[in-house]
């Protein structure tokens, strides 16, 4: 039986099945948590530990505390805010992971982008802007339109779209300003050439150098000039017309940031010149895409990824071969959630259903919020056509109410 270290639980509504299927494979998993503790996570593992996962010295000390007590076969986070001390809890118990400055790499998307320019992994061009006048340089060096983002936050925080210096200037600060309390916010900002084409994700596990692609996903975004995520779809990674270019381009990226071990989600768009890198995360995706991935493959990216961290072979075999996917849901605008429901029939059009809000809850679009969604709907089909017009329908049986503020008509 393995036994793992997990930093984070993460939130309940993306992150639960993770530990579920953890639990189901009898791996025991001890927890290091920030209080307060998430309850909901308890019954899933053998024990939670809490401390404050922003101090790493504490984080590392408990590690080996605890690893001295009971080894621990592996190290695992899947919060993109923890890799960086994951892969220093690793190092120091002699465990596989990544190495320190691969996870740097992997948390600064300037460092990211140097590693791919060094060795020619197709990506896009990219300046570091300290301010609005440097950015403004930078865009007229790489041609507008470009896109403005942090350094190292996730979610498509901060992130948006610029077709000239007029709204390169007054969308720098948008930029510039964005936070999450979990991550000391790295200096500057990065502006970037603009990437046509389809964007899609490709999700892959790493031992030993190998890597081995698990799912393939065409992204849909939204919210123009922001990047917000408003589904994702899952097929047979060898069934899109450009897998063979997409594979080649991922492996080269591992391989610029020494990624060796652990799960991957790794994000492109394909351009008229070819696949080309936009990021690649160390660590499980986000938006429950691995479970997507298993309903549409039967590969099972949890277990693959526990076993390419404890030493056990890592064989990806897809076991079917359907179309799944993932639907967000919105608000039409801002203002207070008055109801949530779907008409009595719905629950034939999907295979899961999950509500985010609860009623009372105050919501709104970007660029006031990013990635407050009211909830989320997945479902199957046996082509991308078909499960487009399913989502559809599930969002279509949807009974959402939400009250505006005053003088906006309502939903």
């Amino acid at each position: 039986m393995k036994h793992l270290l997990v930093l984070s639980a993460g939130n309940e509504m993306y992150r639960r099945y993770i530990l579920e299927s953890m639990s189901d494979a009898g791996v025991r998993v001890d927890l290091i948590e920030s209080p307060p503790q998430r309850n909901w996570a308890v019954p899933l593992v053998d024990s939670v530990h809490e401390v404050d996962l922003g101090n790493r010295e504490q984080v590392r000390a408990l590690a080996k505390e605890l690893h001295a007590a009971d080894p621990f076969d592996g190290v695992l986070t899947y919060d993109e805010t923890r890799v960086e001390v994951a892969s220093e809890v690793a190092a120091d118990l002699g465990l596989p992971g990544l190495s320190p400055q691969t996870a740097a790499m992997c948390r600064d998307k300037r460092l990211m982008r140097e590693a791919f320019r060094a060795v020619g992994v197709p990506s896009a061009r990219s300046i570091l802007a300290l301010t609005a006048e440097e950015a403004v340089e930078a865009a007229a060096l790489i041609g507008y339109p470009v896109v403005v983002k942090p350094r190292n936050l996730g979610g498509s925080r901060g992130v948006v779209r610029v077709e000239d210096e007029q709204q390169l200037r007054s969308r720098f600060e948008l930029a510039a300003s964005a936070r999450d309390a979990r991550v000391t916010a790295l200096p500057g900002v990065l502006v970037e050439e603009y990437l046509d084409g389809p964007e899609i994700s490709v999700e892959a596990v790493s031992q030993d150098g190998r890597v081995q692609i698990c799912g393939l996903t065409e992204k849909e975004v939204g919210f123009a000039p922001y990047f917000e995520e408003l589904g994702h779809t899952c097929r047979r990674p060898s069934a899109h017309p450009d897998y063979s270019a997409v594979e080649r381009v991922v492996v080269e990226a591992h391989r610029a940031l020494g990624i060796t071990f652990g799960a991957t989600h790794s994000e492109l768009r394909l351009t008229s010149s070819g696949p080309r890198m936009i990021e690649v995360a160390a660590r499980l995706a986000g938006d429950k895409i691995p479970f997507v991935t298993s309903l549409a493959t039967g590969v099972n990216l949890v277990a693959l990824t526990v076993a390419s961290l404890t030493g056990e072979p890592v064989e990806v075999t897809p076991t079917h071969d359907r179309v799944a996917g993932i639907r967000m849901v919105y608000p039409r605008h801002d203002g207070t959630v008055r109801a949530l429901g779907h008409a009595a029939d719905a629950e034939r059009l999907w295979c899961e259903l999950g509500w985010h809000v609860t009623v009372g809850q105050e919501v709104a679009l970007p660029p006031r919020a990013f990635m407050l969604r009211l909830g989320h709907v997945v479902a199957l089909d046996s082509s991308p056509e078909a499960l487009r017009g399913r989502l559809d329908a599930c969002v279509d049986a949807l009974e959402i109410e939400i009250e505006s503020p005053v003088g906006l008509p309502g939903l």
